[in-house]
């Protein structure tokens, strides 16, 4: 089944985070090339949201491969939409209210 893929504002956020954090790190070409990594693989959504572990209260979470990112995805199977709710790296603690 497909499943239109929408953002939420802090998910787009993390993405121009990690643009930043890249740039500074690794420069604007690896910076790049990461970015549309993360984007390409949220993308696949589209066709696979149901493939991904369910959490607490219905989100789930996708690591992104060969990145050190996860997304926090949230599924309307009625509407066939998928929420990138937010894009973290693994390190980081998914925040209460997406569990």
């Amino acid at each position: 089944m497909n499943y239109m893929v929408l953002y939420s504002p802090e998910a787009e956020q993390d993405l121009i985070e990690i643009l930043a954090y890249g740039i500074e790190r690794w420069g604007e070409q690896l910076a790049e090339e990461m970015c549309v990594k993360v984007t390409e693989q949220l993308e696949n959504l589209y066709f696979f949201a149901l493939s991904y572990q369910t959490r607490i209260f219905n989100t789930r979470e996708k690591l992104i491969l060969d990145t050190p990112y996860r997304a926090i995805i949230l599924i309307d199977e009625n509407k066939k939409q998928v929420f990138i709710l937010r894009i973290l790296h693994t390190s980081k603690q998914i925040d209460e209210r997406y569990k």
